[in-house]
């Protein structure tokens, strides 16, 4: 009787209906799973998928509910509403791409496949397709999984034992960091010689070192590409072995490093972006879409405006979960809006919305949160876009994940001081911080009539396929009374905006909110 109401087997889906998967083999294969680097350090991720199992092979549907995976694995109280509050679905998505991950990697010469199908929170037991049969994943199978960082343990090569604690704990504590860019998976590795390591199936590779330099500690960081053990970056920072300054330029080294791996123009990002014009567009994965958003934002492309947008447009489609692609979408409908490249005056109604969606997905990360206040800012709602900015920023006021974009926000809602010390602050530590943010400055310098200071920040935008470029150029050469050069930036600017000189005003009020 202690079976009663159990699943015995599960019908495979590999064409032979005859062939089962039994009880013991599915729990077997769970709990290879939740022992794999995918889960191991996840633990909201093993209960989810403990539950479901459970639950499947126990017959009992009840228990795959929104509602019942809330209680049981969130512990979560009745006022727990699916429609309001995405956090089945957003945990869902994750476990859907650990499992992918898993049997792409660790998991591919496993004997039964556990998976989660979208729009369902039952998994299905199954038998892999035979080695004949599979073929090599593509890519965009590959692209449905975000990139995945190893951070090594540094090594401390000083003569000072004292400096152990400090490379091992530089090490967990940037993990930590690169854990808030949603849009990578990060894994703390162990020992060199760990098999575990190359069990984690990164794609990069993150290592350090600590060396003596004179009286300072040396500290160098490389970015590996795993595949072919490719350092495709590095930077060394000194500072002194001793002293109570140490801790605070560890803990600002920490947040450099982490923004300038794996923000948004970071090294990983920027390393794929590269890859992107020898692929041929493969499918439209979540990783894939948001990649060529990016690579729009870099190029500013005509051409690639339309890759990203078909790419964006298709992938919220086929990844509902996925915040970052519709937060992604938003902003690029906005640019297009308020660049005159989609003119209808829906647009940027729409990408509020998409915008807000994004937020209803993931209202903690704070990316999403400055893109609805980057749109809110275009469709003239100012204070609700200060407000919003203001609660992203909140999230975590430490962060350089998306410090300079909302020092960028604040100063466009005339949040002059606080706007520009945020900028100024995301210049500093991070060197691969997004170009916008000279535009806030420029504005901000206007205001105050530094009109030498706004030049600087004009020629330090270098965006050349902007119009802003040498919009930004002009005006300031032209309080410069540089009457010549701003006659010949005003040229560059007809070129790129041939409609400017009608619609002048509309452009500007774009961005511009306030009167000088």
């Amino acid at each position: 009787m202690g079976n009663c109401g159990e699943k015995p087997a599960s019908q495979v889906t590999d064409g032979d209906p005859g062939t089962t998967v039994s009880r013991q083999e599915v729990l077997a294969q769970l709990e290879r799973i939740l022992a794999s680097p995918d889960f191991a350090s996840a633990p909201k991720s093993r209960r989810f998928l403990q539950h479901v199992v459970e639950a499947a092979l126990a017959d009992r549907d009840e228990e795959v509910s929104q509602q019942a995976i809330a209680s049981k694995v969130l512990n979560r109280g009745t006022e727990f509403d699916p429609v309001s509050d995405p956090a089945v679905r957003m945990l869902a998505s994750r476990v859907r791409r650990a499992l992918r991950s898993y049997f792409l990697a660790r998991g591919a010469g496993d004997s039964v496949e556990i998976v989660l199908p979208k729009g369902t929170y039952r998994p299905r037991f199954q038998r892999p397709v035979p080695p004949t049969d599979r073929r090599e994943p593509s890519a965009e199978d590959l692209s449905e999984i975000w990139p995945r960082i190893l951070v090594m343990p540094f090594r401390n090569l000083t003569d000072d034992a004292a400096c152990d604690y400090l490379a091992q704990g530089l090490a967990a504590e940037l993990a930590i960091e690169l854990s808030q860019y949603r849009e990578t998976e990060i894994l703390l590795g162990v020992g060199e010689e760990d098999p575990r390591n190359g069990e984690a199936a990164a794609g990069y590779e993150v290592r350090g070192t600590f060396t003596q330099n004179g009286k300072d500690v040396r500290v160098s960081v490389q970015v590996l590409r795993v595949a072919r053990r490719q350092v495709v970056w590095g930077q060394s920072w000194s500072m002194p072995d001793t002293g109570p300054k140490r801790g605070g330029l560890l803990g600002e080294l920490v947040s450099s490093l982490a923004a300038m791996i794996a923000g948004e123009c970071g090294v990983v990002a920027r390393h794929m972006r590269e890859r992107l014009p020898q692929q041929a567009s493969s499918g439209h994965g979540a990783y894939e879409a948001v990649m060529r958003y990016h690579h729009f934002e870099r190029s500013l492309a005509p051409g690639a405006f339309g890759e990203a947008l078909e790419s964006l447009e298709q992938a919220v489609q086929n990844h509902p979960d996925c915040a970052p692609c519709w937060g992604y979408l938003a902003r690029l409908l906005g640019f297009g809006y308020a660049h005159g490249v989609l003119r209808e005056s829906s647009t940027i109604d729409r990408a509020v919305e998409l915008a807000r969606q994004a937020v209803r997905l993931s209202p903690f990360d704070q990316r999403v949160r400055t893109i609805l206040a980057y749109v809110l800012v275009l469709s003239d709602n100012v204070e609700e876009a200060r407000r919003e900015a203001m609660d992203a920023l909140a999230l975590n006021p430490d962060s350089l994940l998306s410090l300079d974009g909302l020092g960028y926000v604040l100063t466009l809602t005339g949040a002059w001081e606080l706007g520009p010390e945020l900028s100024l602050q995301a210049m500093r530590l991070n060197p691969f911080h997004l170009p916008v943010v000279r535009g806030g400055l420029w504005l901000d310098a206007l205001r105050r009539g530094e009109f030498m200071e706004a030049c600087d920040h004009a020629f330090s935008f270098k965006t050349p396929a902007s119009f802003w470029d040498p919009l930004m150029k002009a005006v300031a050469l032209a309080h410069l009374a540089r009457r010549e050069e701003a006659r010949r930036e005003v040229g560059k600017l007809v070129e790129l905006r041939p409609d400017f000189p009608e619609r002048c005003d509309w452009y500007l009020r774009r961005y511009v909110k306030f009167d000088s």
